[in-house]
Order: C-alpha cells, then sequence, then structure tokens
C-alpha cells in the first residue's frame, strides 16, 4: 500500500458505553493505542473497563488516484474526563459522536457532547446510529430527538462494513465542505 495523500483528524466521541473503544477496534488498519483502565463504581456493572485518555487507529481509503487517511481519535465519555475532549478536538477536521439507539438513557449526554463539538472549528460531523441497522424507528427517534442538522448514520459498531459506511459519509460530507471552502 503506498502513503496517504492526505490525512484527516477524525475524532471519535459519544457517552459511556456507546461503542467507541470497538468502533475504533473493528475499523482501525493498524493495532489501536489506547488507555484502557479497570471501570469503577456503578459503571464496573455496565462493563469492565473503560478508556481514561485517549485511543488512536487509522482507517485508509484508496482511490484510483487518491489515498486518504483518517486518523481516529477516540475519547472517554464519562464527564469527570470532559478535559479530554478540548485535548482531542485540537486540529481536528471531523467528528463522529456515537450514539446507542437502543438506549435512550444516553441521549442527552450525547446532545451535550454533539453541541460541545458543533461549536468546536470541526468541518465534518456526523452521528453514528449504533444499533441503528437493527432499530431503525429509534434512528428517527433520535433525528428528532437530537434536532440538528447533523446527518444520522445508522451503524453497527462491530459490523466492520457498517463502520467503513459512517466514516465513507463522513469523508464525503468532509470532502463536500472543503471544495466549498476552495470556491
Amino acid at each position: 500500500m503506498r502513503d496517504p495523500d492526505v490525512e484527516f483528524k477524525v475524532v471519535v466521541t459519544g457517552p459511556f458505553g456507546v461503542g467507541k473503544t470497538t468502533f475504533i477496534q473493528h475499523i482501525s488498519g493498524v493495532p489501536v493505542v489506547g488507555t484502557e483502565e479497570a471501570t469503577t463504581g456503578d459503571e464496573a456493572e455496565l462493563k469492565p473497563t473503560t478508556t481514561v485518555g485517549l485511543e488512536h487507529g487509522h482507517f485508509d481509503v484508496h482511490g484510483d488516484q487518491l489515498s486518504t487517511r483518517l486518523l481516529l481519535y477516540g475519547t472517554p465519555g464519562q464527564d469527570r474526563f470532559r478535559f479530554m475532549w478540548d485535548v482531542v478536538a485540537e486540529g481536528a477536521d471531523a467528528c463522529v459522536v456515537l450514539v446507542d439507539v437502543a438506549n435512550p438513557s444516553t441521549w442527552p449526554d450525547a446532545a451535550r457532547i454533539l453541541d460541545f463539538f458543533h461549536d468546536k472549528p470541526i468541518t465534518a460531523l456526523a452521528v453514528g446510529a449504533n444499533r441503528g441497522v437493527e432499530i431503525p424507528v429509534a434512528v428517527d427517534m433520535l433525528r428528532e430527538f437530537l434536532a440538528t442538522d447533523v446527518t444520522v448514520v445508522p451503524c453497527n459498531v462491530i459490523d466492520e462494513r457498517s463502520a467503513r459506511h459512517l466514516l465513507v459519509s463522513l469523508l464525503t460530507s468532509l470532502a463536500r465542505s472543503e471544495s466549498r471552502s476552495c470556491a
């Protein structure tokens, strides 16, 4: 494989337990560098580990004339690590906010995270509706709840093809924004 012609920094974020780490692990073309630690308190009942810093991987798209690398940076989902959002957002070109459509109790957190990144100088933003492929009616409910013009893409973070579709949608949005800024 040839080196990429262009690279974009993409933040992968969302509430606790929505599948950010899983998404990056399933789509990354290299082993993911992460900061997983044992989960404590009530959260330990939901999953054994959590991200306490950031995760990093990348996803390559090779076209006939252009090769693009998306540098993926995952954030922690808990509010106590919110300071990391500013760190990871620095220099970001795009952002995916993952939301578990099967768990509406996390939607208010997702809305706050979406608002946070919407206010950053990020060119492209998308919502990945995890488990939205299996529960399409919940995707419509999520769109209505978020009340945003941001694209909501149904996905399944453990399905590489579905995860790829989400990133290609984001890349398409990024390319459109880049071409408008060059016009």
